[in-house]
């Protein structure tokens, strides 16, 4: 896996974790009891975040990788 890769993958799962994290906060302001979710709560909602990532439906659309790893040469 290519450095590139990597940080894609990094990004996606801090973006998982914001995601849960924010719903939590919410549910936690509007009154509900809320616990810290298992880790793999935050694998599965990055798994389905990179499912959007590299499912391009379009093939003639480029995928964020494609279009990070043209960039991140220049």
């Amino acid at each position: 896996m290519s450095d590139n890769e990597k940080r894609i993958r990094f990004e996606v799962l801090q973006t998982a974790i914001g995601m849960i994290d924010q719903g939590l906060y919410w549910r936690r302001e509007n009154g509900e009891n809320v616990t810290a979710p298992n880790t793999s709560v935050y694998i599965e909602k990055a798994k389905e975040l990179m499912t959007f990532v590299d499912d391009m439906p379009d093939p003639t659309v480029k995928s964020v990788t494609q279009l990070l790893t043209e960039h991140s040469g220049k």
